[in-house]
């Protein structure tokens, strides 16, 4: 027979293991960014490796199309503010009538570093990204040039819903290496312990000479898997100067 003592521990460890798995879950499933193009300013938790895992599609009206087999995106958290990220996008491109190109696309270093932890009074962050000419250019594969991305980015929650923005210049990300801004806004809510949809509204300036601004929106989820995976994807469309629909499904992994 166990002591009464005992048993009372062994039920208070039962009850903070039990508490502890689903401050985890609800936090895993708080953090925002993908599937959608804004970014959230939330790292990782603090030592946690985070591995971004998606497949994109974009096809435009001319028929062409382009996207990402998948990305090795990895991300960790260094404390409760700051993540450190490196990636590898696995881009194919295919215009009308012409065969489909793939290959290894352009390297990036990634800091994001938030200034704030209590997300129901909202807090601002940064993400600057730098990648580097890996891809094929001749392909359309890469930039052929070192790139950037420079967004100041915003989040406040409230009960079940999240919402964010993220501003962002992007150095000569455009073609011909132009440059050019991106605005994104997203609305969240918790529909359960495992789920999450959103809505994404996004534009940006123009891309290319001769070319006006694009505006556009995506509808997305997160679903738990089990405590380390998460499903996501999303579905939309642009207009303007780049008119497509766009696809991404994916997984997050935590370890």
């Amino acid at each position: 027979m166990v002591p009464p003592d005992s048993a009372t521990r062994f039920g208070r460890l039962c009850l903070r293991a039990t508490s502890g798995f689903v401050t985890f879950l609800v936090a895993g499933l708080a953090r925002a960014g993908p599937p959608f193009l804004s970014n959230d300013p939330d790292p990782p938790e603090r030592g946690q490796w985070e591995v971004i895992l998606p497949s994109t599609l974009s096809r435009a009206s001319d028929g062409s199309a382009s996207g990402e087999w998948t990305t090795l995106d990895f991300n960790y958290g260094y404390n409760d503010r700051t993540q450190l990220s490196a990636g590898l996008p696995v881009p194919f491109a295919r215009d009308a009538g012409q065969p489909r190109r793939s290959g290894v696309g352009d390297a990036f270093l990634e800091y994001k570093r938030r200034f704030g932890v209590e997300p129901q009074r909202g807090y601002f962050g940064i993400d600057p990204e730098v990648a580097f000419p890996t891809g094929d250019p001749d392909r359309g594969l890469g930039a052929g040039k070192v790139t950037a991305d420079l967004p100041l980015l915003y989040q406040r929650r409230w009960g079940a819903w999240t919402a964010y923005a993220d501003t962002r210049y992007k150095w000569r990300r455009g073609e011909d290496g132009r440059s050019y801004w991106f605005y994104g806004a997203v609305l969240e809510r918790r529909i359960q312990d495992r789920a999450e949809i959103g809505v994404e509204l996004y534009g940006n300036s123009s891309r290319r000479e001769g070319e006006g601004p694009t505006a556009g929106f995506d509808l997305g989820f997160r679903y738990s898997l089990s405590r380390s995976v998460r499903l996501i994807g999303a579905v939309g469309r642009s207009y303007g100067g780049d008119r497509a629909t766009n696809v991404l499904a994916g997984l997050k992994v935590y370890f």
